[in-house]
């Protein structure tokens, strides 16, 4: 072309940019983007039950349920939930030495901020009605995560607080230093 000589070739442009750009107003759309796909986070209250969270994880799996779990043979419950809240995973199956006992495992959804009680014998077959609706819920744009909410509003007003309390700071040594 540049060069006065004629050279067979062939090209394809694909437009990356427009991609980025439809993707870029999609997740404006959409501020609960996940990172993963895990849709249960099995998590633990008391030490020693790092085997029955891995036989559990291990049961949800085999039933093809997307499920995770924090690598710590006794994570602190708040680093666990943390951990879910962060990642945006939906559900929390809670497992102590008293749901053990029992036979049951508590269900915590995070969107809804709603915990149940489940016998360990219907787990499965709740797990997966309970995920069914949250992917329902998701597709028509109801789920939020009001903890999720409440931190960003917190951060936001924290920046704002810090710019003015910064301005203020700002003009007072201005004022020292004329002084």
């Amino acid at each position: 072309m540049f060069s006065g000589k004629n050279i067979p070739a062939v090209g394809v442009s694909v437009g990356i940019e427009r991609v980025f750009a439809i993707l870029e107003e999609k997740a404006k759309d959409n501020p609960y983007v996940r990172e993963t796909q895990t849709e249960v986070l099995v998590a633990t209250i008391g030490s020693g039950l790092i085997g029955e969270k891995l036989a559990l994880a291990r049961a949800l799996w085999d039933v093809d349920i997307k499920a995770e779990l924090v690598y710590s043979e006794n994570p602190k419950p708040q680093k666990q939930l943390s951990f879910a809240l962060e990642n945006l995973i939906p559900f929390i199956i809670w497992l102590g030495e008293n749901e053990l006992k029992d036979g049951v495992v508590k269900l915590k959804c995070l969107y809804k901020e709603t915990e149940e009680t489940i016998p360990r014998d219907q787990l499965i077959q709740v797990l997966h009605e309970r995920i069914n609706l949250y992917k329902s819920e998701l597709d028509q744009g109801l789920v939020k995560y009001a903890k999720l909410e409440e931190s960003k509003q917190q951060e936001e007003e924290g920046g704002e607080g810090r710019k003015q309390g910064e301005s203020r700071k700002q003009g007072e040594s201005r004022k020292q230093g004329e002084s």
